[in-house]
């Protein structure tokens, strides 16, 4: 929509329906009440728009997407303890420019780990872990069929801390996991002839 198109009436009563369907989400307004809001904004805007029928036609402002999404951001915060007078003054002021947001790549906001960068980070995640999400993180580095080298060391010195019963447990995770990393390393020798 651009400045000097009107809404149709059907886009008004969607854009209605709209916001106090949001206002309803965020408990502004009852849903008992839902009916009588629509039906104010609609007055409101059939009021606002016969009096930008004065003015002339460079000068006219009509309701348009970038206000409508301006209005939808803010009915969350909007104190309705005045009733619908707040959302009616606030449409009545919303600005009608195009909502700026810069773009941030991600890509470039993050640095990519690897090697002992992301290693010293793996250690850092882990020591900032419960007791319970250290072992299940060790369970499943072990078990993952990662050879030994490429568990971290920090992984067994954890395990060397733990009761016997928890450490018979990561033994036999250990083992699922080196029958997993014998499996896959025999299946590439099988499939790959010299």
């Amino acid at each position: 929509m651009n400045k000097v198109k009107r809404m149709t009436q059907e886009e008004a009563e969607e854009y209605a329906v709209q916001i106090v369907h949001e206002a309803i989400a965020f408990n502004k307004v009852g849903i008992q009440l839902k009916n009588i809001w629509i039906g104010k904004i609609l007055d409101h805007w059939i009021l606002k728009e016969n009096r930008q029928e004065s003015l002339p036609v460079s000068e006219r402002t009509y309701y348009n997407l970038y206000q409508h999404s301006k209005v939808m951001d803010v009915v969350r915060n909007l104190d309705t303890t005045n009733g619908i007078e707040s959302l009616l003054d606030f449409i009545s002021k919303v600005d009608d420019s195009p909502i700026i947001k810069p773009i941030v790549n991600k890509q470039e906001e993050f640095k990519k780990l690897s090697g002992d960068e992301l290693r010293v980070e793996w250690k850092r995640e882990f020591n900032a872990m419960t007791v319970q999400q250290k072992k299940a993180k060790c369970s499943g580095w072990l078990i993952c069929g990662c050879p030994r080298a490429s568990i971290p060391p920090f992984v067994f010195e954890h395990i060397k801390t733990l009761d016997d019963a928890s450490k018979e447990k990561m033994r036999d995770d250990y083992k699922i996991g080196q029958d997993k990393l014998g499996y896959w390393s025999k299946s590439l020798v099988r499939d790959f002839p010299e």
